[in-house]
């Protein structure tokens, strides 16, 4: 088997289990509908000479639902409405993880 084909593999495994469904509001365009997984990653903050870890919230989802995220997006996930504040591709280049700020 392929690397690509095993990575797809367990993506849609991970998909299937633990994805929620989600809409994605760009601010131009129409909404879309996507499965995200809602996760927690630690993202470096600096505090003067201090760098110290900082539990975010982010949700990954596949490019091919949503081809490119942008800051200032919404994404919502049940009655959860969260902002778009950042967004990194995997190696693969198939899975985003879109960091997210706050409840609105």
């Amino acid at each position: 088997m392929a690397w690509s084909d095993a990575v797809a593999k367990a993506n849609a495994a991970v998909m299937r289990t633990f994805g929620q469904a989600a809409t994605y509001y760009p601010r131009f365009g129409p909404a879309v509908a996507c499965t995200v997984v809602l996760d927690q990653a630690l993202e470096p903050r600096r505090a003067g000479d201090i760098e110290i870890r900082v539990p975010v919230r982010v949700v990954r989802v596949r490019k091919s639902e949503i081809a490119e995220p942008r800051r200032d997006d919404k994404i919502q996930v049940g009655d959860q409405l969260m902002t778009i504040q950042s967004a990194s591709l995997d190696i693969e280049g198939v899975m985003w993880t879109v960091g997210l700020a706050g409840e609105e």
